[in-house]
Parts: C-alpha cells; structure tokens; sequence
C-alpha cells in the first residue's frame, strides 16, 4: 500500500529527486508543482503534473520518471488547489 504523503512534501521530494539525477549540463529545467483536476468519465478527481519543456539533456523525461515512481509510492492526502474545467 502506498504511503500517504502531503501535496506539498511529495513536491519537495520530486525537487530532491530530480536534483540527483538532472544533468550537469541543465540548470534551467525546474519541477511543475502537481495540481489536482478532475479525472475522465467517472466525476472524481485525479493528482496531475504538467509535462514540463523539451530539453536536450532529457530532464523532461526525468521528471516523468520520478513522477511516475512517486504516484505508485505515495498516496497524496491533501487538495492543494481544484482546476475547474467547464
């Protein structure tokens, strides 16, 4: 079972994350912050990140990786913010 972590400390671990991995090379790529929205279909709500920029040192798929990981670890236990789609 995932542990349940806050929106604001799984954020702080994805800057940690990809502060390890981010190549020497990049030092403007940066971690969108996860926002919550309303998933497909069923009227519930979902945790989503934006992609982030093309950079020619990989770092967007980095952050997706360390994303990907962190949402299969981590239950997110607070709404930090509701996108309203209308």
């Amino acid at each position: 079972m995932p542990s349940p972590i806050s929106a604001q400390d799984l954020y702080d671990h994805l800057v940690r994350e990809f502060a390890k991995v981010r190549s020497d090379k990049c030092r403007t790529c940066t971690v969108p912050k996860p926002f919550w929205g309303p998933s497909a279909g069923n009227g519930t709500g979902y945790w989503y990140m934006e992609p982030g920029t093309q950079c020619p040192h990989g770092c967007r798929q980095l952050i997706a990786q360390i994303w990907a990981k962190a949402t299969t670890d981590y239950d997110i236990t607070n709404v930090t913010r509701v996108a309203i789609v209308g």
